[in-house]
C-alpha cells in the first residue's frame, strides 16, 4: 500500500489541516487509528460566528468562542430578530460540562473522596459534579446530579471545528502507524498512543476535528511547509475550542497519582493565627494533627513524578496553555483532570517544599532516583505556576516570563526557542522574526536580540539576559537562549537608574555583530570574592573554606567611596541582597552571628549556652524549612568561602559578631555554663534579637547570591558581579541601560560579561560626576 501524501496547503488563506477519527466508536486500542485529513481555512467562518464576533467586537479566540457557547445554550426568544439560525448546523458536538464548569476547585471538580481528606472540625462540604472519568473511590455519595451531563457544542467554521492537541514528542522516530484516509502515515509513538485515547472522546466520536503537529504538518516538508505552519501557531491554538493536553500513560500508577494530585490540589491550604488549617475555597478548619496526618499518608512520590514529567519541559507548551484556556483538558493514561486543579497542586508544592522533600527523603533510593525527585520542589511548583499565570493576561504576558520559561524549557531544534514562544510577543516583534529554519540558531539569536533593542529602544531587556559563556561563538550582547539563565533578582536591577538619561542611540556593524553604544567607563574591579560551592557534599559545618588570597594585613583601614564605617556596613547589606526593594535596613543581615565550626567541633552539645545560641538562631536556621534550597546552610557557606575576603582592610567574617558575643538572655544564668576558651569576653555584653526579618534578607540574599560574587574597585566601590567577573574587568554605566554593567577589555573592543550591583552607582550618581567633569561618556564598541 503507498504512503499517504500530503495535499499543499494554500497559505493566502491560512489553511491548516484537521484530522478527523473514523468510525472511533467502533475501533478497540489494539486496532490502527483510521482517520481523515483535510484542508481547511481558519478564515471560512460560519456566517453566525461571524455575526457575534462582530457584535461582540472579539476576535476568533477564547472569549469570542465563550461568547459563541453562551449564545447557543441561551433560548432562541432571548435574542429575537437576531441572524442565528440553528437549522444550518449539520453536527452538535458533545463536550463534557464539567471542562466548561471547572473555573472554581471543589471536590466535584476534582472527585475526590471526602473520607481521603483531614478531618474537619465542620463537615460542610457539599458535592456537585465530578467528571466521569477521573479515579473515585468506593465510598463516594451517590451520583450528583450533572454526574456525565454534556452541553452541545456548535461549530464555528463552515467546514465544523476543532481542537489543537499538546503533547511531548519524546523521540524523532517515527515508529507507529495510522491510516490516513485509507492510506498507512508512519508517527511518533507518544503521538499515536495520544489519539489511540482520544478517539474515545465523545466529541471524537462526534466529528470534532484535531490539530497535531506530528500529523497536521508534513514532517518531509524541510522548511517551506513548516515556516508556514509555525507563523501561523498563535492563531491555531488561540482559535481552537480547546487545548487537550497528553501527559504520557503512567499504566496502573495513573488512579494513585491522580488522587494524590486531586488531594494536594483541594488542601491548598495556609495555616492561620488559630494554629489551624482552612481548605481551599471552603469553610471551615482543619486541625494540625489531623493535616499531619494527612500529609504524611500522601503518596508524595506521585505528585513529584506528575509535575516533573518532560511535558513541563517542553518548549512549546509555554503558548500552547497559555493561548486558550478554554475547557483545557490534561489526559494522564486514563485520567482525566482539570487545568485548575494541576495548578493548585503546584502551589501547595510552593507551600511545603521542605516538608515534601523530608518525606520523598524517607522514601528507598531507587524509588526516588526513579522519579526524578531529588531537586527543588518549590521550584517545580513555581514553574508549573508560573506557566499556568500566562493564560490569565494572554493579550500582555510579561516578556521576563515568557523569556524566562523559554531558557529553562527544553526543545528539539535549537531555533525553537524563539519561533515557540512567537504568539506571545507583540506583533511587531512577531514581524521582526518570522520562522525560517533555513537560518543558524546563532543567526536566529542575533535577529532576536536586535529585534528586542529597536522594540525597546533601550539596552535593559536585551542586555539583562545575557550572561558570558567561553565556548559561545555569538556575540556576548547576544543572549544565548539556548542556555539557563544562571542569575536571579534581575527583574529589580532593571527597575534601577544608573544611566539616569533618555536612551542613546545605538548602531551595529556592517557585518552586525559589533554593537556600537555611549556609556561611561567609571572604574576597575581589582579584588573578586568567590561564589558559593554549588554541591551539598560540601558540609557547612564542618570545613572552613578559604578564598584564593588573605587580606592585606599592610593595607590601611579605610572606607573606600564611602563616609565612615556604619555606611560601608549598610552598603555591604544592601550589595548582599542586590539592593532588593524588599530588604529591610532594619534587620541586618550581618546582625547574624559568624558560627565557628571548626571550634563547636569540640563543644560539648549540651552545653546550656550552645543551645540558647541555637534558640536565638532558630529565625534563622528555620529558613531552610520552608525552602527547600536551605537558605541558612548557603548562606553560612558562603560567608565561610568568603572569610578572607578584604573588604577596604579588613576580612569579610569581621562585618558579622562572633558566637562569642552571644550570651544567654535569661534572668538567671550560671557564669560556669559559658564555654571555657581562650580570650572569652567578659559577662557584660548583650545579644543582639534575630527576627523573621533577618531571615527573609538572608534568602534575598542567598538568591541574589547565585552566580555572582564581591567585588571591590580600584577606586573603593563595593559590589556583587557575575562569577565570570575576573580582576581587570571595569564597570561602566551604558547609555539606555538601568543598570551597571561588567565589560572585558579585548582587542576589538570589550566583551559583555554580564549586569552588576555597585553601592552608590544605581541611581544615576555616574551621570552626575559626568555633569561635574568627574566622568566622559565614550563611544563603546561590544563584540
Amino acid at each position: 500500500m503507498a504512503a499517504y501524501s500530503y495535499q499543499p496547503l494554500d497559505s493566502p488563506k491560512n489553511e491548516i489541516r484537521v484530522l478527523k477519527f473514523v468510525d472511533a466508536s467502533t475501533t478497540s486500542s489494539a486496532e490502527l487509528v483510521h482517520c481523515t485529513l483535510e484542508n481547511v481555512s481558519l478564515d471560512d467562518y460560519l456566517p453566525q460566528f461571524q455575526d457575534v464576533m462582530t457584535e461582540t467586537r472579539l476576535e476568533c479566540g477564547p472569549a469570542a468562542t465563550r461568547e459563541w457557547t453562551h449564545w447557543n445554550e441561551r433560548d432562541p426568544s432571548w435574542y429575537a430578530g437576531h441572524s442565528m439560525n440553528y437549522d444550518t448546523h449539520p453536527v452538535q458536538i458533545p463536550i463534557a460540562k464539567w471542562r466548561r464548569d471547572a473555573s472554581i476547585l471543589d471536590l466535584a471538580a476534582l472527585g475526590v473522596d471526602s473520607d481521603l481528606l483531614p478531618e474537619k472540625e465542620e463537615k460542610n462540604l457539599v458535592l456537585v459534579g465530578s467528571p466521569d472519568a477521573l479515579p473515585n473511590s468506593k465510598e463516594l455519595p451517590p451520583e450528583p446530579a450533572n454526574r456525565q451531563i454534556y452541553f452541545n457544542f456548535f461549530p464555528r467554521f463552515k467546514w465544523g471545528d476543532f481542537e489543537a492537541l499538546s503533547y511531548c514528542w519524546e523521540s524523532d522516530v517515527r515508529e507507529k502507524t495510522v491510516i490516513v484516509d485509507d492510506k498507512p502515515l508512519r508517527i511518533s509513538k507518544s503521538l499515536e498512543a495520544f489519539l489511540q485515547k482520544l478517539r474515545k472522546l465523545p466529541e471524537m466520536v462526534a466529528g470534532m476535528g484535531v490539530w497535531a503537529d506530528g500529523i497536521c504538518i508534513d514532517q518531509d516538508d524541510t522548511h517551506n511547509e513548516k515556516n508556514q505552519q509555525v507563523a501561523l501557531m498563535k492563531r491555531i491554538y488561540t482559535q481552537a475550542v480547546a487545548v487537550i493536553v497528553w501527559l504520557g500513560d503512567p499504566g496502573p500508577e495513573g488512579e494513585q497519582t491522580m488522587k494524590a494530585v486531586c488531594q494536594a490540589a483541594l488542601v491548598n491550604c495556609k495555616e492561620n493565627s488559630a494554629g489551624y488549617y482552612k481548605p481551599h475555597a471552603k469553610e471551615g478548619y482543619w486541625t494540625v494533627e489531623s493535616f499531619q496526618k494527612w500529609f504524611d499518608s500522601l503518596h508524595w512520590e506521585s505528585v513529584i513524578k506528575f509535575l516533573t514529567l518532560n511535558y513541563w519541559r517542553r518548549m512549546w507548551i509555554i503558548q500552547e496553555l497559555a493561548l486558550n484556556q478554554n475547557m483545557t483538558l490534561f489526559l494522564y493514561g486514563d485520567q482525566q483532570i482539570p487545568r485548575n486543579a494541576i495548578w493548585s497542586a503546584a502551589r501547595f508544592c510552593q507551600q511545603y517544599p521542605k516538608d515534601i522533600q523530608k518525606a520523598l527523603a524517607a522514601l528507598p533510593t531507587n524509588s526516588l532516583e526513579q522519579s526524578n525527585a531529588i531537586g527543588d520542589i518549590w521550584q517545580v511548583g513555581y514553574d508549573i505556576w508560573l506557566l499556568f499565570t500566562l493564560s490569565e493576561f494572554p493579550d500582555k504576558p510579561s516578556l521576563d516570563t515568557v523569556l524566562d520559561l523559554s531558557m529553562k524549557s527544553k526543545v528539539k531544534e535549537p531555533q525553537d526557542k524563539v519561533y515557540g514562544i512567537l504568539g506571545l510577543l507583540s506583533e511587531s516583534l512577531v514581524a521582526k522574526n518570522q520562522p525560517n529554519y533555513s537560518l543558524t540558531p546563532e543567526q536566529v539569536y542575533m535577529q532576536m536580540a536586535k529585534s528586542l533593542l529597536e522594540e525597546f529602544d533601550c539596552l535593559d531587556n536585551l542586555l539583562c539576559w545575557c550572561s558570558l559563556s567561553p565556548t559561545t561563538t555569538m556575540p556576548s550582547w547576544v543572549p544565548d537562549f539556548s542556555q539557563r539563565f544562571p542569575r536571579n533578582h534581575i527583574k529589580w536591577l532593571k527597575r534601577r537608574t544608573a544611566a539616569k538619561s533618555p536612551p542613546q542611540a545605538t548602531s551595529f556593524s556592517p557585518d552586525g555583530r559589533i554593537l556600537h553604544c555611549k556609556g561611561i567607563i567609571l572604574d576597575t574591579i581589582t579584588t573578586q570574592g568567590l561564589s558559593s560551592p554549588p554541591s551539598a557534599n560540601l558540609p557547612f559545618k564542618t570545613t572552613l573554606f578559604t578564598t584564593s588570597s588573605s587580606p592585606n594585613t599592610s593595607t590601611p583601614l579605610t572606607y573606600g567611596k564611602y563616609p565612615d564605617e556604619a555606611c560601608v556596613r549598610a552598603a555591604l547589606s544592601r550589595t548582599l541582597t542586590l539592593g532588593h526593594p524588599d530588604h529591610r535596613p532594619t534587620s541586618n543581615i550581618l546582625d547574624i552571628y559568624w558560627i565557628d565550626w571548626s571550634f563547636l567541633a569540640d563543644v560539648d552539645p549540651a552545653n546550656e549556652q550552645l543551645n540558647d545560641l541555637w534558640f536565638g538562631l532558630r529565625p534563622i536556621t528555620a529558613a531552610q524549612e520552608t525552602h527547600s534550597f536551605n537558605a541558612w546552610e548557603s548562606f553560612d557557606r558562603f560567608r565561610h568561602t568568603n572569610a578572607n575576603f578584604p573588604i577596604f582592610g579588613r576580612p569579610f567574617s569581621s562585618f558579622f559578631p562572633n558566637m562569642r558575643e552571644y550570651v544567654k538572655s535569661m534572668m538567671f544564668w550560671k557564669p560556669w555554663t559559658l564555654w571555657d576558651y581562650p580570650d572569652r569576653p567578659d559577662e557584660t555584653y548583650y545579644r543582639e534579637d534575630l527576627t523573621g526579618e533577618h531571615a527573609r534578607n538572608m534568602v534575598l540574599a542567598v538568591l541574589a547570591l547565585v552566580g555572582r560574587r564581591l567585588a571591590v574597585t580600584d577606586k573603593g566601590w563595593l559590589g556583587l558581579v557575575p562569577e565570570e567577573t575576573t580582576g581587570g574587568d571595569i564597570i561602566a554605566v551604558l547609555g539606555g541601560c538601568g543598570f551597571p554593567v561588567v565589560l572585558r577589555p579585548v582587542a576589538d573592543g570589550w566583551r559583555y560579561v554580564g549586569e552588576c550591583y555597585v553601592d552608590g552607582l544605581m541611581d544615576g550618581e555616574a551621570v552626575e560626576g559626568m555633569e561635574r567633569g568627574e566622568y566622559e561618556l565614550v563611544d563603546l564598541k561590544i563584540c
